[in-house]
């Protein structure tokens, strides 16, 4: 598995603060236990991502 492919799926699949959804949630937690936000930067939540679409007024989650 690659950075490209991990960016990738986080920009199709990341919804935010939705707890239901499994590949949300693992990705909430390894973003809290690391200080971190995305695979690469911030960047990985532009507008083109699930995430920007599902919250639009929120430029990266909380």
């Amino acid at each position: 598995l690659t950075r490209d492919y991990f960016t990738k799926e986080l920009k199709t699949h990341y919804q935010g603060t939705n707890s239901t959804d499994v590949f949300t949630s693992t990705w909430n937690a390894i973003m809290t236990t690391f200080d971190c936000c995305g695979v690469n930067s911030a960047e990985d939540f532009d507008d083109q991502s699930l995430f920007r679409r599902l919250n639009p007024t929120r430029p990266v989650p909380e």
